[in-house]
């Protein structure tokens, strides 16, 4: 966390820590060093210096993991996402290009020409870029919803929904399109095509769990919170619920009535929440169930 030209760290104790910038560099190009044949330590090392905004930093460390497994089209990626967040799109458009030359099935390459060109306002690449990038993934979940954003922006969302049931229909574990298209008729608030559409996509075992957890949301907004407790308890079964899916399976109980359990959930949200924002979240969520005890 940065705090003007200082940044706060934790230390192992859990005290708070203040370090210039430049020695936060050093901190971390010394970790690098010492992890140079580790390219997963690498990778982490690489998103921190991201995270704060030591582009040309994170982009030699992620050179460092990708020269350690140069098929590994996860750590060439990253580069990419550097030039993006430098708003160097052009940089990052041609990039790209040669990312997807390397690795022609990387839908995450294609996707990330598309955002390039929407800044660059190329709408005609954005859309090519984009179908490409669905084609080759029908769940990549943030193609699908850039896809979603992009039809809506340039008034053409009857075209948008007529490529994404085309998609779904593609293939039998295509659930990101029903998913999207959910969300969309929901906004519209026509719940009977919005539950169809749920319904197709949870039939074809949505393994995202960010879509997972989106998923239930849309149940519990269309006043099914029994069915949004029933796919999420499904699920924890036999995934680990990431702390969004917990989030809504919390929200879910305390809904219909269950605040006990909503309670005990609550318990383990908290020792889930590694960063502030998600602290103040559990912390505003318990402040607003203690209000409603009181009116």
């Amino acid at each position: 966390m940065q705090q003007n030209d200082r940044i706060v760290l934790v230390d192992s104790s859990g005290n708070n820590i203040e370090v210039s910038r430049d020695e936060y560099v050093n901190m971390l190009m010394t970790e690098a060093d010492r992890n140079k044949n580790d390219a997963e330590q690498l990778f982490y090392i690489g998103h921190a210096l991201l995270s704060d905004q030591f582009f040309d930093n994170a982009i030699e460390v992620f050179t460092m993991a990708g020269n350690l497994h140069p098929q590994n089209s996860t750590y060439d990626n990253a580069i990419g996402v550097c030039y993006l967040q430098m708003k160097d799109y052009e940089k990052a458009k041609e990039y790209y290009k040669e990312h997807i030359k390397k690795f022609p099935d990387s839908a995450l390459g294609y996707l990330n020409i598309a955002k390039a060109c929407d800044f660059l306002h190329q709408h005609d690449e954005l859309e090519i870029n984009l179908k490409k990038s669905i084609e080759l993934n029908p769940n990549l979940y943030n193609s699908l919803l850039y896809w979603l954003l992009f039809c809506k922006d340039t008034n053409r969302i009857d075209k948008g929904i007529e490529f994404l049931l085309k998609v779904a229909e593609s293939g039998d574990s295509n659930w990101g399109p029903y998913l999207i298209l959910a969300l969309e008729f929901e906004e519209r608030k026509n719940y009977g095509v919005a539950l169809e559409y749920a319904d197709k996509a949870l039939m074809r075992n949505v393994d995202n769990g960010c879509a997972f957890a989106d998923l239930a949301t849309l149940y519990a907004k269309m006043g099914q919170v029994g069915k949004a407790i029933e796919i999420l308890e499904e699920r924890a079964r036999t995934e680990e619920l990431s702390f969004k899916e917990l989030w809504n399976l919390t929200v879910a109980y305390y809904e219909a009535g269950n605040r006990e359990r909503a309670r005990e959930l609550v318990k383990e949200l908290e020792k889930m929440a590694e960063d502030p924002d998600s602290k103040n979240l559990i912390q505003e969520l318990k402040d607003y169930w203690e209000q409603g005890n009181q009116a």
